[in-house]
């Protein structure tokens, strides 16, 4: 690990991608108010980009902080001012949740996609694709 984040415990999931910084102490939300979180967010950006996907242990991050954390990420790496955070088309806006906001659980299995909205089976695998006209996210937080 290299950067402004090497002073935190971390190892690499797989030789090709994936790295996780495995201690609680690690928060998001802690790097965001840091006084070098500009540093903190283009290191963590530049650490997605190479691995593909980055593993934060047990944080405590509300959905704005996760949202402000995506938005300050695309800045950082100079995002298009035009791209904003992604509205996927069956995102519902709800007193709980903007649309901006997507659910994805497994509560239930297979047979309770409880989060999709106008859900059908279908036998077709292109059944709930979509194309998106604007830019592509360059980052996505589960």
């Amino acid at each position: 690990m290299v950067g402004s984040l090497s002073v935190y415990d971390s190892y690499d999931e797989r030789p090709h991608i994936g790295t996780r910084f495995p201690s609680k102490s690690v928060q998001l939300s802690e790097l965001l108010a840091a006084p070098n979180s500009d540093e903190l967010l283009k290191d963590l950006a530049t650490l997605v980009s190479h691995r593909g996907v980055v593993f934060f242990t047990e944080q405590d991050f509300s959905i704005e902080k996760q949202k402000e954390l995506g938005t300050r990420l695309g800045e950082l790496a100079g995002k298009p001012a035009t791209s904003t955070l992604h509205v996927h088309p069956i995102s519902e806006q709800t007193p709980e949740l903007t649309a901006d906001v997507s659910v994805i659980s497994s509560e239930g299995g297979i047979n309770a996609p409880a989060a999709r909205t106008g859900y059908s089976k279908s036998a077709r695998a292109s059944n709930g694709w979509h194309m998106s006209e604007k830019p592509q996210n360059d980052y996505i937080g589960l």
